[in-house]
């Protein structure tokens, strides 16, 4: 992994959650939210598991019952719950409203990060937050617009989404704790977090007995689902999580505004998306947003200098 520059992983990151997007079919969304989350997670995490056994590279310190309660914890926020609220969210918004709230992933981890480790926010990261917010919204207005913000079901998804993605946020947080300070590999973080999220979702689907009622449906998205346990978990996340030990969970959270512009440009090539005024607005603020976020960082803004300095 260390060999791999910090450009090209967040390259492949893009890419792979980009395709996400689209290649993964509609059926899996025939799968309640628990099931799917298991099964997904199981499969990432016995993916790890031989990814760690063939390439035999783990030389990070041995786990003791504190770092395996922190590696459950991170399991759950960032793979379990996390994602269970997402997936109900989704029940309730449209899809478009969902990449906006999880755009919104910047600003709760931008917060935190300068909360528990008093890095600076500057004008460039504010600046380009915003723009980014500003172009993903431009991205899917009509979805907005389209939303009745009054009704109960629109602000009950609207909640989920948020607090799925604080809970994101703060899985970030917790990973940069585990991989920087503790010294934890990105695919031994990986691969804990996800034996608990996978097994902790199965041990909820047994006791329901999800697994005999959708059997069916799980052979019918054999293919999907392996896509998405392996691809769009396992190799993702621990390219993510290498990103948040480089450059830190702020910038490495930018990576899900980017991610809508991969998504169109495969829609536009398989799919006849049509590029309006409003969608390059968007892909326009998205990356000069993004180029903000790089600026080196001077001139930090201040902030409540008696509690969080």
């Amino acid at each position: 992994m260390q060999k791999i520059s910090t450009p090209l992983l967040f390259l492949m990151s893009f890419l792979i959650a980009s395709s996400g997007w689209i290649l993964v079919p509609e059926q899996v969304k025939q799968l309640p939210e628990i099931l799917a989350i298991s099964v997904r997670f199981s499969i990432g995490a016995l993916f790890l598991m031989a990814w760690d056994y063939f390439t035999n590279q783990d030389i990070t310190p041995k786990l003791n019952y504190k770092l395996h309660l922190m590696l459950f914890t991170n399991g759950l926020l960032s793979f379990f719950l996390n994602y269970y609220l997402n997936y109900k969210a989704a029940l309730y918004i449209p899809s478009g409203l969902i990449v906006v709230i999880l755009s919104l992933i910047v600003i709760p981890t931008m917060i935190l990060e300068r909360f528990f480790y008093k890095k600076p926010i500057t004008a460039p990261t504010l600046s380009g937050c915003v723009l980014g917010l500003l172009g993903i919204s431009l991205l899917f207005f009509k979805d907005i617009l389209a939303l009745q913000f009054l009704s109960l079901e629109a602000l009950y998804g609207i909640v989920l989404a948020f607090l799925s993605t604080l809970l994101s946020s703060l899985g970030y947080l917790l990973s940069k704790r585990l991989g920087g300070e503790m010294g934890l590999s990105s695919l031994k973080l990986c691969k804990y977090s996800m034996i608990y999220a996978g097994g902790f979702g199965s041990l909820l689907c047994l006791l329901n007995q999800d697994y005999i009622t959708y059997s069916a449906t799980l052979l019918q998205n054999t293919l999907p689902m392996l896509y998405l346990g392996v691809l769009v978990s396992a190799v993702i996340f621990v390219f993510i999580m290498e990103l948040i030990k480089r450059v830190g969970p702020t910038n490495t959270s930018y990576l899900w505004t980017f991610t809508p512009i991969g998504a169109i440009f495969l829609s536009y090539l398989f799919e006849d998306f049509k590029i309006t005024l409003s969608s390059f607005l968007g892909i326009t603020c998205i990356l000069v947003g993004g180029v903000l976020f790089k600026i080196p960082q001077t001139n930090p803004l201040k902030l409540n200098k008696g509690r969080f300095a």
